[in-house]
């Protein structure tokens, strides 16, 4: 084999060797879009129920009230109904985005970013709601304190009855606010670029 042969084909290998090497993918992708769906899942299931057993249990606590109204923790208002709608799209938002995440999708930035967006002022509100039903739900339970419910809802019949809104608080705190909050600054700040999501660099080329 001549000199110039071997150099040929040395060329024609060092020009194919970079279009045939194995483009490394980005692990975050899934692992965080898997994290985001398990998270999602969580949040419809959840608020769906909630939004569900809202009638369920007013049906079931009516007769056992005497003729006393519902507790504010038991009536599903208009206010109530569409913040929890509102929370079920955007967690539907959320699922659709994970995913195109768990593919590395570039696009799933934008969809992630818009849920984020949307979802921290949403939470902040519906906390507040939250907080207002409570302490309705207290002074509904002095203004009744001979009903045997009104008194399993006042905290100073019953100290288990704080628990219920110290876990609301805590849930708001990691996944209302702090989840949409480290989501907008990762893929605002810190993901922008697609070759972080494909592990394809054009500057490569």
């Amino acid at each position: 084999m001549s000199d110039e042969t071997q150099v040929n084909e040395t060329t024609e290998h060092a020009r194919w060797e970079p279009d045939m090497a194995p483009v490394k993918r980005p692990v975050w992708c899934p692992v965080l879009g898997g994290f985001n769906i398990a998270l999602a899942a969580f949040g419809l299931v959840c608020g769906g129920l909630a939004m569900l057993s809202v009638p369920f249990l007013s049906g079931m606590v009516e007769k056992a009230l005497n003729g006393d109204p519902l507790p504010p923790s038991m009536q599903l208002t208009p206010y109530s109904l569409a913040l929890a709608l509102s929370g079920l799209v955007l967690s539907v938002v959320f699922l659709i985005g994970s995913i195109m995440l768990v593919m590395r999708r570039y696009k799933s930035r934008v969809v992630l970013l818009v849920y984020s967006a949307l979802a921290l002022p949403l939470n902040f509100l519906g906390f507040l709601n939250q907080l207002n039903i409570q302490a309705a739900t207290e002074q509904w339970a002095k203004d009744f304190p001979n009903n045997d419910i009104a008194r399993g809802m006042d905290p100073s019949n019953n100290p288990g009855a704080t628990i219920g809104p110290a876990i609301g608080l805590g849930l708001f705190l990691l996944l209302g606010l702090g989840w949409p909050l480290f989501t907008l600054v990762w893929f605002s700040l810190i993901k922008t670029k697609e070759y972080q999501y494909t592990g394809i660099d054009p500057d490569d080329d």
